[in-house]
């Protein structure tokens, strides 16, 4: 079977999104086993893996007026065009680690990470900025409904994906997030603006789900209540979305005189110090089931406070200290148990180590192939356009 693999090319500086689906696409080049042909479908991230790729036309937004021409006959419909390249190209399957597809016509496995659009619908990133609500929910709706197998990290968005868009759960694949290699074997160099004093760490991009502000009123109560040279570090690029709080989370902190640094997006190098040096992680994000974050955290020895959201329990266990996101007390006391006391905080490194030991790249590419292996055995019933 030729299986497509088609790359989103999201910007490195988007964060978990972008390392996720590189790490996932090299893994599955190097861990070919003959069974199946795999190609990169277009996209610049064919320089950089060792596939061979295809070009094929890249897929248009869709919009009312767009579709009104084309059912007038002003305007093809351009899905044929892609239609016609994959099946010319003898393409069986193909393969998206992300939540798109190039075409319909064409059977496809997508990613999905979150539907929180559904959950939490009045956060502006979600609702009217930048890909709106109605935009979300039409791709979803054609996209999820018509895949041949659909990917999530938990059991909790297996739910979502059926409740929501009435996907069969036979066609749902339940693979956990892996602790992210590039990362863990990056060399851990020290930033040259590195806090001197204690501080927490917090890396997420400046989007008003991110709750950055309740971790700001939480370090407020840690500073009054004794702990009055700790600091947090928010890094994240600014400006690459819609709607970027950073400003805000800025006049914030200035109001609420606590210390913060937003240094931007980091190295993969400074990025392991970070982790390494922080008296903790603090996942604050308002969106779930699945985030990287924390299990990056883990991996390096770094205590973990995260929101306790949809899918928080199922993906981090015992492993983190999970609070009500919204709660700045609550969040401020869990980070005082790991600043109180040194024994407690080893304990929650030694739980998050133990916890992300079997969430290789290995099982999940190893999961990945079976999946492809179990949709042969459907497309073998008709004949290969190759």
């Amino acid at each position: 079977m030729k299986i497509g693999i088609y790359p989103a090319e999201y910007s490195r500086k988007l964060g978990g999104s972008a390392r996720f689906e590189f790490e996932v696409v090299n893994a599955i080049a190097k861990a070919q086993n003959g069974k199946h042909e795999f190609c990169i479908l277009g996209g610049t991230d064919r320089r950089t893996v060792d596939l061979p790729h295809v070009e094929v036309p890249q897929p248009v937004p869709v919009t009312r007026t767009s579709l009104l021409l084309q059912r007038t006959g002003f305007a093809k419909d351009p899905s044929i065009a892609i239609r016609t390249s994959l099946q010319a190209a003898g393409i069986d399957l193909v393969f998206s680690a992300h939540p798109s597809t190039l075409c319909e016509d064409v059977p496809y496995i997508v990613t999905c990470w979150d539907l929180e659009h559904r959950v939490l619908p009045f956060f502006p990133e979600v609702s009217h900025q930048g890909w709106t609500w109605k935009n979300r929910q039409q791709h979803y709706r054609t996209v999820l409904r018509r895949a041949a197998g659909v990917i999530t990290g938990t059991q909790r968005g297996q739910q979502e994906i059926e409740r929501f868009f009435g996907v069969d759960p036979d066609r749902i694949s339940i693979i956990p997030f892996f602790v992210p290699q590039t990362l863990v074997a990056s060399e851990s160099i020290k930033p040259d603006w590195a806090p001197e004093s204690p501080f927490l760490f917090y890396p997420a991009q400046f989007w008003p789900h991110k709750n950055h502000v309740t971790v700001l009123h939480a370090l407020k109560r840690l500073q009054d209540n004794g702990h009055k040279n700790l600091t947090v570090v928010f890094s994240g690029s600014a400006n690459l979305d819609h709607y970027c709080t950073k400003q805000y989370v800025a006049d914030t902190a200035e109001s609420l005189g606590v210390s913060i640094m937003t240094p931007g997006f980091v190295s993969d190098e400074n990025l392991r110090w970070l982790y390494e040096h922080a008296q903790a992680l603090v996942y604050a994000s308002l969106f779930g089931p699945d985030n990287l974050p924390p299990l990056e955290a883990m991996s390096l020895g770094c205590p973990v406070v995260a929101s306790e959201v949809s899918g928080s329990k199922e993906q981090f266990g015992d492993a983190a200290l999970l609070v009500p996101p919204a709660n700045e007390n609550e969040m401020a006391a869990a980070i005082d148990r790991l600043l109180k006391d040194q024994a407690e905080r080893t304990q929650w490194v030694e739980r998050g180590r133990k916890w992300v030991e079997h969430l290789t790249m290995d099982h999940y590419v190893r999961e990945l192939f079976e999946l492809f292996d179990r949709f042969a055995t459907y497309r073998r019933c008709w004949p290969s356009t190759r």
